[in-house]
């Protein structure tokens, strides 16, 4: 049962314990510090981009205005092969 009583036993039993000590609670708090946040957002930034960089296909040319397309397609059965012409709005003009 909750008595005034029984609620501040609680609160002092609490007080006392050592479960949660300050200056622990304050080492990890500062985990979280702006300077903290800052250099390992830094970090992970570069470590991202050297990833991303390391994998971008040097010799990667996208089709140009006069180059044609490829295409597959299936009916009844039947694959046909197909070049698609790509051309721009502007070049057709």
């Amino acid at each position: 049962q909750q008595t005034p009583q029984s609620i501040c036993q609680a609160i002092e039993e609490f007080e006392r314990t050592t479960l949660w000590p300050a200056e622990r609670i304050r080492a990890h708090a500062m985990g979280f510090d702006t300077a903290h946040f800052r250099a390992n957002l830094a970090s992970y930034v570069q470590q991202a981009w050297a990833e991303h960089t390391n994998h971008i296909d040097l010799d990667y040319q996208p089709y140009s205005d006069k180059q044609k397309l490829p295409l597959t397609s299936s009916r009844n059965g039947q694959t046909t092969a197909t070049a698609v012409s790509l051309t721009s709005p502007a070049t057709e003009r």
